[in-house]
C-alpha cells in the first residue's frame, strides 16, 4: 500500500489527510475484486460435456464480464 500512497503524493495530494487514509486499501479491495479471477482455477470453475454430442448450438447466458484498459 506504501506504492498507492507514493502514487497519491506524486499526484499532487497528501495521502496522509483525512479524507485518503483509507484509499489505498479501498484501492487494493476494489482490485481483489476486479482481478480476483487471475487467483481461479479453470477447472473449479468450467464444465465441460463428458457424455454424447451435441448437433445444436450451445448458448450461455448471463455471465459477468469485466474490461480493464
Amino acid at each position: 500500500m506504501q506504492n498507492l500512497r507514493e502514487i497519491l503524493s506524486y499526484i499532487g495530494d497528501d495521502p496522509n489527510r483525512e479524507g485518503l487514509l483509507e484509499t489505498p486499501a479501498r484501492i487494493v479491495r476494489s482490485w481483489d475484486k476486479l482481478f480476483g479471477g487471475y487467483k481461479m482455477r479453470p477447472q473449479d470453475v468450467l464444465k465441460t460435456f463428458t457424455e454424447g454430442s451435441c448437433e445444436e448450438m450451445v448458448v450461455l447466458k448471463d455471465i459477468e464480464f469485466y474490461s480493464t484498459c
